[in-house]
């Protein structure tokens, strides 16, 4: 909420309370701005200091989010990626590909490490960048979506729910360990809005299990799935997955693994790719 608003829900609570006090106080007037603005909700009577309290709050909290992280009424925006969105593959240590058919749509960097193994330049459309002042920055503005991802309120609570067969509205999904998707596809459904963002928090591994998919439906865009992996992520083979992993540690695609479109992020480790797909075709 802009700052002029929070300090009219504030000034709007004094003013409830002090007609409280008076035996004046009409509680229709007290609502100050929209009903459906969370932070200036209507005020009672008796609750006056708290609205005033949570109008603090709420600008506070607003503060925190950034310029693109709180979303409108309730809906979850995308982080900033920063220098980082030009890049498909990004690692921190090593770089390894094993696969001749192996196709990279976009940038490739390494940092701080500078490994890259069986990764040609034929193989990449983009630009390849080991150790240098771009990767480093690239990998700075990864760590800085990452801390981001991690920190956004969970919406849906999946700890020990398996992501095969589920179809799942935009929002923001917690697994308090590991997640996995074992049997069949996983749906993810836009309802329409070509913005909307899906934002899974994984608390250590994430495993795709062979040969299953990722479907878009209704409008639902692949660039605004984002993958927050607390260690490792590994794409069994033939699988087609979708959106943005961005890992702590490493990520493994097995052979015909592909992600597209999508990123494969690691901050610490190594990305291995046999025979794969990764591209950022269509991704802002």
């Amino acid at each position: 909420m802009p700052d002029a608003e929070n300090a009219d829900a504030a000034t709007d609570a004094e003013a409830g309370l002090r007609d409280a006090d008076s035996g004046l106080l009409d509680a229709a007037d007290a609502r100050g701005v929209d009903s459906g603005d969370a932070d200036a909700t209507a005020v009672e009577a008796g609750d006056a200091d708290a609205t005033a309290v949570d109008a603090a709050d709420g600008g506070a909290s607003d503060a925190d989010s950034g310029d693109a992280d709180a979303g409108v009424e309730g809906g979850v925006v995308a982080p900033l990626l920063g220098t980082a969105k030009t890049f498909a593959v990004l690692a921190g240590s090593t770089i390894t590909n094993t696969g001749v058919t192996t196709a990279v749509f976009g940038d490739v960097g390494i940092s701080p490490g500078t490994a890259l193994v069986g990764l040609t330049a034929g193989q990449v459309t983009g630009t390849i960048h080991l150790g240098d002042a771009v990767a480093m920055q690239a990998e700075a503005d990864v760590t800085t979506a990452y801390n981001n991802l991690a920190g956004r309120p969970c919406q849906h609570t999946m700890t020990s729910i398996d992501l095969g067969g589920k179809t799942l509205p935009p929002g923001v999904y917690c697994f308090a360990s590991s997640a996995a998707q074992m049997v069949g596809d996983l749906t993810l459904d836009g309802q329409g809005d070509p913005n909307a963002v899906w934002i899974f928090q994984i608390g250590s591994t994430l495993t795709i299990s062979t040969n299953v998919s990722t479907t878009m439906i209704n409008s639902g865009s692949a660039c605004n799935v984002y993958w927050q992996v607390g260690s490792s992520a590994t794409i069994n083979g033939g699988a087609q997955f979708k959106g943005n992993i961005v890992a702590q540690a490493s990520i493994s695609l097995l052979t015909g693994a592909n992600v597209s479109p999508g990123r494969t992020w690691a901050q610490t480790a190594a990305v291995t790719m046999q025979s794969s797909a990764i591209s950022i075709a269509g991704c802002p």
